[in-house]
């Protein structure tokens, strides 16, 4: 017998099939996890080069994916690459399946819930196609609050005041 606190877990990817049309806002959250409207532009630095260049600087508005486990925010390749911009270094990146390389890292500008981000150095990957444009790593999230409310669908991110601002 079962105790009675038992839950059965379903995997994510089959709860499509159990709904028409749209997902309840707790299996999207779990599919599809944290995601927000982004601006990706270059940083500050950067955009005095430019401007010194006469080269044009653009900006980027995408999906972003909020995620607790990666250490480093980082953009995907397209976007460095549409936006111009110039490697500042190299990340060595082992892949889980045993293999390793060395990933470009790119400094640009995060704008995402009215708040605005230098990224000094932040790894570019290839992620465009699963929907985002870069991925918010622990190095933007610890400055600030995320709440995650599972069963209720909600999330959400917040900057503490800072007295006299």
């Amino acid at each position: 017998m079962r105790s009675p606190n038992f839950i059965k877990v379903l995997p994510f990817y089959r709860l499509r099939d159990e709904f028409e049309g749209s997902l309840p806002p707790a299996f999207e959250l779990g599919l599809n996890g944290p995601r927000c409207e982004v601006e990706v532009g270059l940083d500050e630095e950067y955009l005095n080069s430019y401007k010194l260049m006469d080269l044009e600087a653009g900006v980027k508005r995408g999906l972003c994916l909020f995620d607790t486990g990666a250490d480093n925010t980082a953009i995907d390749v397209e976007v460095a690459r549409e936006l111009n911009l110039k490697p500042v270094g190299g990340l060595p990146v082992k892949a889980a399946f045993g293999g390793s390389s060395r990933a470009p890292m790119y400094a640009f500008t995060l704008k995402l819930k009215g708040y605005e981000f230098s990224v000094s150095q932040a790894p570019a990957f290839s992620f465009r196609g699963e929907g985002f444009i870069a991925i918010i790593g622990r190095d933007v999230l610890y400055q600030g609050d995320m709440s995650y409310q599972g069963r209720a669908g909600n999330w959400g991110f917040d900057m503490p005041v800072t007295p006299g601002k």
